[in-house]
Order: structure tokens, then C-alpha cells, then sequence
């Protein structure tokens, strides 16, 4: 009983925090503003960085020697 009591709580709180966040969240941008020029060069800004950074973890794994694992004793 005690677990069912915790389950209706927990559901109820969900509830209440989607209903509340729903009505004071920020309004989502329009499309127009979205695809402007300027935020689509920073999504490409990020991509390309995470494209390069990952091309450089690939190089420097490839070319660091791999240390041996100590022995637990």
C-alpha cells in the first residue's frame, strides 16, 4: 500500500510540474528565426568543431603507445 501511495504522489507531481512548466515556458522561436543566416552558421560552427574534434581524438589514439595495465595485488 505504502508503495502504491508513492507511485500516485510521484505521478501527481509529474503532473503538476508538466502543467506548470507548460504554461511559464519559453515560447519556441518561429522557423523564420530559426533558419536565420546567423544561427544557422553556429550550428554549423558547432558541427565542424565536433567533426574536427573528433577527427583528432581518432589521430591521437591512433598514435599514442598504449600504457600497460598494473597489476592489482
Amino acid at each position: 500500500m505504502t508503495a502504491f501511495g508513492v507511485l500516485v504522489a510521484l505521478a501527481a507531481a509529474m503532473c503538476l510540474g508538466y502543467a506548470i512548466g507548460y504554461r511559464r515556458g519559453a515560447r519556441t522561436p518561429p522557423w523564420r528565426k530559426r533558419m536565420s543566416r546567423p544561427a544557422l552558421a553556429r550550428q554549423a560552427a558547432g558541427l565542424i568543431t565536433l567533426a574536427a574534434l573528433s577527427q583528432l581524438q581518432r589521430v591521437a589514439h591512433r598514435r599514442l603507445p598504449m600504457r600497460p595495465r598494473s597489476r592489482a595485488r
